[in-house]
């Protein structure tokens, strides 16, 4: 029930660029696949969550740095796990809603060309994984004045470009779709990537702990 009200309450800061994430979540994967560039669905997905996820936090993280949320919420029988849970929680949960967006444009209204298999799911899974385990800490540890560009980074400009220049030096399309990876490798690259959500988790906490507000 606390981490509901978290949640909700990172919603409510949220406000009405939740419905433009929401909107990004759903429209960015069928702009993509109607380039004249192919792009997989690694790509797809991944920039859809990235873009997505950005709009989210951004304005989570610039109301609770303007009127020192995190300050207050230490006053309150709110532990700093949940304080650090919270966000890792939010962010799976956007995950999940851009999949749900994703297999709604690509099986129900076939606007979106490649469909999106378990191994491609996976791989962004683990690099969406590293991607949060790097920036919450920071996030945590730091005012978010000091990291906003950083967040631009690593949630816009890396997956924009990263997976296309990994693609393009290789010159693998199973990489674009995630066709080359069995079923085992692709349940491996689930529970790595939970594995390091766990730990960044734990490691926020502890930075949450020491830090002196």
């Amino acid at each position: 029930m606390r981490i509901f009200n978290l949640i909700k309450k990172d919603i409510l800061l949220v406000g009405n660029y939740l419905f433009v994430s929401l909107l990004l979540a759903f429209a960015l994967p069928i702009y993509l696949s109607h380039q004249s560039v192919y792009l997989g669905s690694v790509y797809l997905l991944l920039v859809s969550i990235s873009f997505s996820c950005y709009f989210i936090f951004n304005n989570i993280f610039l109301a609770e740095d303007k009127y020192k949320g995190n300050l207050y919420l230490m006053s309150t029988p709110y532990t700093k796990w949940d304080i650090a849970i919270t966000k890792y929680i939010l962010a799976l949960l956007l995950f999940g809603i851009e999949l749900i967006c994703y297999f709604f444009s690509s099986k129900i209204i076939h606007a979106v060309k490649p469909s999106l298999s378990f191994s491609a799911i996976s791989i962004v899974f683990f690099l969406f994984s590293v991607v949060l385990s790097i920036f919450f800490p920071l996030y945590f540890r730091y005012s978010y004045a000091k990291i906003k560009m950083a967040l631009l980074v690593i949630f816009i400009f890396l997956p924009t470009w990263g997976v296309v220049g990994v693609t393009y030096l290789l010159g693998r399309k199973s990489i674009a779709d995630g066709s080359g990876l069995s079923v085992k490798a692709s349940c491996l690259l689930i529970i790595l990537g939970g594995i390091v959500l766990l730990l960044s988790a734990q490691y926020s906490n502890h930075i949450l702990k020491k830090r002196d507000f």
